[in-house]
Order: structure tokens, then C-alpha cells, then sequence
């Protein structure tokens, strides 16, 4: 089984892919080195920059890197998305970042006790800027535990490209890319005034016309049942759904969201 070959064609794909562009992209590898270092996990392979300006350098990458590393250290790996995840978020107001650790094993390098590796990806999640982290496994890895680091991570559950090969992988990145893509929303402005972030109200709209309210959580951490959240109830630049609920709007085709601002403060 050719996996690094699956996800080299994967991520070429995707980066090939019309609908993608405008996206910003960029990609690091593990393991990087016998260190317990989380720091050059935060310096990208690649810079980030927009597809498909990017597609070429990612490809360049991808055909020079070679899998031969034998640990897996996932505790570096998600350390990396999150801090430059927020580095970058920081740096570029209005813009959100999300990241994406893929791994076909468990950790065997560093810490390697999956609470902990949840904890990061929770923080990752639920910190200023916000970083949801995404989590795909190849054949090889345990989901049970990649499962419980997506969900920490605001994400739901794991993708599960066990099977399937390049094609599997392609359709994964693309689903993801659906759902930061559309389970997503800036701040709306009122024309005058400020909203009154108590009133403000998510519609869902089905394709039967039938208008219902999506309700309010505090963070990522309380999606379990659904809902949306602000990305800083403090001073929100952007509105998400929770991943039970952007799945339910993803899949009816005719379905809308609406953001109603209700009344404005002074």
C-alpha cells in the first residue's frame, strides 16, 4: 500500500482543484527531527499563500519530501497548527485558519497520551485567535483516538481514509473544504449603530421554506448537539456552525442560513 503516494496525489488534486482557489494553503511534515521541538512545526514547508498561485510550490514540496520517517510525533503536529495557526490569524484580521493533521499511526514520539494530545487541539480550538483542528487517519491509525482529538478539537470525528487511496483522500480535503468554506460567517455590520450580540439570531432556512432558530453555544467545546458560536464572544469577527449542524445545511441543497441582527445598541 502506497500511502505517502495516496496522499501526494491527494493533495495535488486538491490543489488542482478549480474550486479551491482563493483558498490559502500551506503544509509541513512530521517527523521533522528526533527533537521534542514543537517550534519548527510552526515554520511551514511551504509559505502560505493563495491557490492557485500556491498549487505549483505545494506540488514541488510534495514531490521532494520523502516518507521515511518512523515516528509519529502528533503532539508536535498539532503544536505547529496551532501556533501558527494563531500567528497567522493575529497577523491577518478577518481571514480564519484551520488546521489539518493527517497521520496513518498512533503517536509514538513525545507526549503520546491522547487526553493530553486532546487538551492541545482543545486549546487550539477554543484560544484567541480560534485554530478548529481537523484530524484525517490513514490505514494504520486508531480512530478511537483520533476521534477524541478531533472532537476536542471543534471538528466532530476523524476522516477515515483507510481505503479508498488517492481518490478517498481527494474527497476528504474537499469536504472539509465545504465545511470551513460554508459553516462559516463574518460579522455581519448594521448600516448604523452596533448589533446587540444578545438578539442576534441564526435562521436555517430547509427546502421545504420551514424557517427554524439555530441555537447559541458557548464555544466549540459545547457542539455535541449542535448549534453556532462566535469566534470571540467578546469581540466577534465571525460566526460558526457546529459540525452536526453545517453537516445538516451541507447536505439540503435548497437550504439557507440567514444572520437577523434583531435590535441594534447605540
Amino acid at each position: 500500500m502506497d500511502k505517502w503516494g495516496d496522499a501526494k496525489r491527494g493533495i495535488t488534486g486538491f490543489v488542482q482543484d478549480p474550486a479551491a482557489v482563493g483558498m490559502e494553503v500551506t503544509i509541513q511534515y512530521f517527523p521533522l527531527s528526533d527533537a521534542c521541538d514543537s517550534a519548527p512545526y510552526a515554520a511551514p514547508a511551504v509559505p502560505i499563500a493563495p491557490l492557485p498561485a500556491n498549487t505549483q510550490p505545494i506540488i514541488n514540496s510534495l514531490n521532494a519530501t520523502q516518507a521515511t520517517g518512523n515516528a509519529t510525533p502528533i503532539e508536535l503536529g498539532l503544536l505547529g497548527l496551532r501556533d501558527f495557526g494563531r500567528s497567522y490569524a493575529a497577523s491577518n484580521p478577518g481571514k480564519a485558519f484551520v488546521g489539518l493533521l493527517v497521520t496513518d499511526g498512533d503517536p509514538t514520539q513525545c507526549n503520546q497520551t491522547i487526553a493530553d494530545l486532546a487538551a492541545i487541539a482543545a486549546d487550539s480550538a477554543n484560544g484567541t485567535p480560534n485554530i478548529p483542528i481537523y484530524v484525517m487517519g490513514m490505514n494504520g491509525a486508531v480512530f478511537a483516538n483520533l476521534n477524541q482529538i478531533a472532537a476536542s478539537g471543534g471538528t466532530g470525528t476523524a476522516y477515515n481514509v483507510s481505503t479508498g487511496g488517492s481518490v478517498a483522500f481527494l474527497s476528504a480535503l474537499q469536504q472539509i473544504h465545504g465545511q470551513v468554506v460554508g459553516c462559516e460567517y463574518v460579522m455581519p455590520s448594521p448600516p448604523q449603530g452596533i448589533p446587540d450580540l444578545s438578539q442576534i439570531e441564526v435562521l436555517y432556512t430547509n427546502s421545504s421554506g420551514i424557517v427554524g432558530t439555530v441555537k447559541a453555544v458557548a464555544s466549540s467545546a459545547d457542539c455535541a448537539s449542535g448549534g453556532w458560536y462566535y469566534d470571540n464572544p467578546a469581540a466577534p469577527g465571525r460566526i460558526y456552525l457546529c459540525p452536526l449542524t453545517c453537516d445538516t445545511v451541507q447536505k439540503d441543497a435548497a437550504g439557507r442560513i440567514s444572520i437577523n441582527l434583531g435590535c441594534l445598541g447605540s
